[in-house]
């Protein structure tokens, strides 16, 4: 057993290392995931095969308008400053409609599902929640009626998950030079639809939904003219 003198000296050491410890670990920076560094991102629009029903007219990132298929210097957590008009360029009314934002370079190293911003507003029509038996489903979150009129336009703005979403992705590339605008569905107020380039009519169960070309779909009034 250490007595006397040195083991005074030796509590006195192990209490000013302890110190010195807890003053440098006070000191240390928090160990947050690093910042997306920057970078020049392309923003391309999918826009499946013509005619579509809306069209992107407007691509924000905060309150710059980007060029599309152009590279832009982004820097940050930049996804959630997005947001992206689109304009009815139809006859009929849209009563509800979706875009995802994509980003390509993960489709190939993901190892499972890619990360992906999903955006959408407007209220299903009764139609669509029809399941082949008859019944109607019941959604598990309240949805808020929208007219957009043809020729109107309507703004999409990023959600509150963006963050993460663009953080994943980064995790699995590292690096991102290619973002994708593409439209997902759309309905309308005589109950048709539209999903990823192919049109819908309503028809009873069990079938649903019939698809017809685009002529047949707009055959009853032409698209508005922009």
């Amino acid at each position: 057993m250490i007595r006397g003198p040195i083991c005074h000296f030796f509590s006195s050491f192990v209490f000013f290392v302890f110190i010195v410890c807890i003053g440098a670990a006070g000191q240390m920076p928090a160990q947050n995931a690093p910042a997306p560094p920057f970078s020049m991102v392309t923003f391309h629009v999918n826009a499946h095969h013509a005619p579509v029903p809306m069209k992107v007219v407007r691509v924000m990132l905060g309150d710059q308008e980007i060029p599309l298929d152009t590279p832009v210097p982004v820097e940050g957590m930049w996804m959630r400053t997005i947001s992206v008009t689109l304009q009815n360029i139809s006859s009929k009314t849209i009563v509800k409609c979706g875009i995802s934002v994509m980003f390509p370079e993960t489709f190939a190293a993901a190892n499972g599902p890619v990360p992906s911003i999903t955006m959408s507003m407007g209220k299903h029509p009764k139609h669509a929640l029809m399941q082949r038996d008859g019944t109607v489903r019941t959604l598990n979150h309240p949805e808020t009626e929208i007219q957009i009129l043809p020729g109107s336009s309507v703004t999409f703005k990023a959600p509150e998950g963006a963050d993460w979403d663009q953080a994943e992705a980064y995790k699995i590339v590292n690096s991102l030079s290619k973002v994708n605008i593409v439209m997902d569905l759309i309905y309308f107020s005589d109950e048709s639809r539209w999903i990823s380039g192919m049109y819908y009519i309503a028809v009873p169960p069990p079938a649903l939904w019939q698809e017809i070309s685009p002529e047949d779909f707009f055959a009853a009034a032409p698209p508005a003219q922009q």
